[in-house]
């Protein structure tokens, strides 16, 4: 079995066509040589059938067809230079496999990161404290701050924020929590088992997640002529 069961409610055809726009369109972003943003163009409208099939053969291996999508255009796939793939090469056979493969691995590398992560904030607090003579909580905010020069994720700054749990914490929790429930809702089921134990995370975290990521393909969506070029 897929090591998640969590689908968005709304991963229609059309859905899963707006969040192939926007996450190919981010991925411009992240690597310039894939081009310079992208519109759905019409050729691929979300009433195309590429989209009927990929949630039916998503949904035949027991796989979620949005979560499939965003895995297909990460720079990781994509390469360097990138070849991003077409709507119809998202039903390949092949690519649908390697995919199905990775899933057992992912709770393993968060939790790895996890522990990577707060091996860094701590040692960083403690240099911060004892070298740097730094009083707790500015020490704290500081690394907090810093997350990104540290390689620490939004998620985990955001929940390092929240344990925390000054005023000034907590109101930087608030600051990252878009960025958290982004990269939570990449990977909803693994990084619940690894972030949501022991109060990290508050309730209705996934259903948030979930509810985010949509807000912004829709809105994306929105700002796009509804997601179609002609």
């Amino acid at each position: 079995m897929p090591a998640t069961t969590i689908k968005h409610p709304g991963a229609t055809p059309a859905f899963l066509a707006r969040v192939y726009q926007f996450e190919r369109d981010r991925l411009t972003r992240i690597i310039p040589a894939a081009g310079n943003g992208y519109v759905l163009p019409a050729v691929w409208s979300p009433d195309h059938s590429v989209w009927r099939k990929l949630r039916s053969a998503a949904g035949a291996r027991g796989l979620d067809p949005a979560r499939y999508v965003r895995w297909c255009l990460d720079a990781p796939q994509v390469g360097y230079p990138p070849k991003v793939p077409e709507p119809n090469r998202l039903l390949e056979a092949r690519r649908l496999d390697l995919y199905e493969g990775t899933l057992p691995t992912v709770r393993l590398e968060i939790a790895g990161q996890f522990r990577r992560e707060k091996e860094t904030a701590r040692r960083n607090l403690t240099v911060r404290q004892q070298a740097h003579g730094q009083k707790p909580e500015f020490a704290q905010i500081n690394v907090v701050a810093d997350g990104g020069h540290l390689d620490l994720s939004p998620l985990f700054c955001y929940v390092l924020a929240r344990d925390i749990g000054t005023n000034k914490l907590l109101r930087i929790a608030r600051r990252l929590e878009g960025d958290a429930l982004f990269q939570f809702g990449r990977d909803a089921e693994e990084n619940a088992a690894v972030y949501g134990v022991d109060g990290h995370l508050p309730d209705g975290f996934t259903t948030r997640a979930a509810e985010f990521y949509a807000s912004l393909i829709d809105a994306f969506a929105a700002r796009h002529d509804r997601g179609v070029r002609t």
